[in-house]
């Protein structure tokens, strides 16, 4: 809601990246960061270069190949070091194993989950760099 003052940001978006900006037909400007917020009329657009959102650019892709047997690798990218976790869960939420568990350097990594002794099914995987949580979800078929 706008109080005529200034934003009212409700906190499940307070950190979110805003990822489009759009001014309509009528002039009317919006954003979106994942969810689609009209701006008021009283306040102009400015972009600069993204530095204070939290994991913006923290990247996790999916897994490769999806549906796999027996593994499969899961990528993920990294803008600056960060103490980093990635881990797979069964659909019921059991842990099954830790893929990474270290402080990673910047840049693009990669890890393997080997299902050989895992049952076919859908699993979990979540990273977790610094402050921020990525997850995926892969599915494995014997």
């Amino acid at each position: 809601m706008y109080d005529g003052k200034d934003w009212y940001i409700p906190d499940e978006f307070r950190y979110r990246a805003i990822t489009d900006i759009a001014i309509d037909h009528d002039n009317t400007k919006w954003i979106s960061s994942g969810v689609l917020l009209k701006m008021p009329d009283t306040r102009d657009v400015s972009v600069s270069e993204n530095k204070g959102f939290p994991g913006a650019d923290i990247r996790l892709s999916n897994n490769i190949p999806n549906p796999f047997n027996p593994s499969t690798t899961i990528q993920y990218s990294l803008p600056a070091p960060a103490d980093v976790k990635l881990i797979v869960y069964s659909v019921s939420g059991q842990k099954i194993v830790t893929l990474v568990d270290a402080c990673m350097p910047a840049g693009t990594h990669s890890a393997v989950f080997d299902g050989s002794n895992a049952a076919s099914g859908l699993y979990f995987f979540r990273l977790e760099a610094g402050n921020t949580v990525r997850s995926g979800k892969m599915m494995l078929i014997r």
